[in-house]
C-alpha cells in the first residue's frame, strides 16, 4: 500500500489518507451515483412502459370487463388469475419495457446493466475493465419486467377493484335482471 505525506513548515512529516482508502473512497462515491443513475433510469422506463401500456386500449378480458386498457388487464393477471392470453400480455409489456429501455442514454444503460445479474457477474469477474462497461438492453429490460409487475400487482384501480371482485356482484344482479324479465313476463299475461 502506498502511502502520501504532507511535510509541514517545521521539518516534521504526516502521513496523509493512503491512496488505497482514497481509491475506495472514489470507488464507493462512484458506486452511489451508478446506484442513483440507475435507479431513476429504472424508474423512469416503468413510468414510460406503464403510460404505454395505458394508452393501448384492448377487450381481450372481455368487451364487458370494464378495463379496457392493456395496463389494466395485464394488472388483473398479475393480481387475480392467468387468461390464456397470459403469454400475450407477457410479451407485450417486455416489449414496451424493451422500446423504453432502447430510449435510456448509453450511460444510463450501462448503469442500469450493473445492477443486473449479469452486470454483477461482470463486475466481480477479474478481468473487468471499467472503462469499457458493457451493456445489454435485454438483460436490463428483464431486469426492469420485474419492477413493472410489482408494480401492477400493487396497482389499484376502481375498475379494477370491480373486475377482480365483480363476480358475486355481477351474478347477483344478473339474478335480479332475470326475475324482472319473469315478472314483466307475467304483467303482460294478465
Amino acid at each position: 500500500m502506498s502511502e502520501q505525506y504532507d511535510a509541514h513548515p517545521d521539518g516534521q512529516v504526516e502521513s496523509a489518507a493512503p491512496v488505497d482508502d482514497r481509491e475506495r473512497i472514489k470507488a464507493a462515491i462512484n458506486e452511489t451515483l451508478a446506484n442513483k443513475v440507475a435507479a431513476k433510469a429504472t424508474e423512469n422506463v416503468v413510468a414510460k412502459s406503464i403510460k404505454h401500456l395505458q394508452s393501448l386500449r384492448s377487450d381481450l378480458a372481455g368487451e364487458d370487463s370494464g378495463l379496457g386498457t392493456v395496463w389494466l388487464e395485464y394488472c388483473a393477471q398479475v393480481q387475480g388469475e392467468r387468461s390464456y392470453a397470459w403469454e400475450h400480455y407477457e410479451d407485450l409489456v417486455l416489449y414496451a419495457v424493451r422500446v423504453a429501455v432502447q430510449e435510456l442514454a448509453a450511460f444510463e444503460l450501462q448503469a442500469a446493466w450493473l445492477g443486473t445479474p449479469e452486470g454483477t457477474e461482470w463486475l466481480d469477474a477479474p478481468d473487468s475493465d471499467p472503462s469499457q462497461v458493457p451493456a445489454s438492453v435485454d438483460d436490463v429490460a428483464n431486469e426492469i419486467y420485474g419492477n413493472v409487475w410489482q408494480r401492477a400487482s400493487d396497482w389499484e384501480d376502481p375498475r379494477l377493484e370491480r373486475y377482480l371482485c365483480g363476480d358475486e356482484n355481477d351474478d347477483a344482479g344478473d339474478e335480479d335482471e332475470d326475475d324482472d324479465e319473469f315478472d314483466n313476463d307475467e304483467d303482460d299475461q294478465g
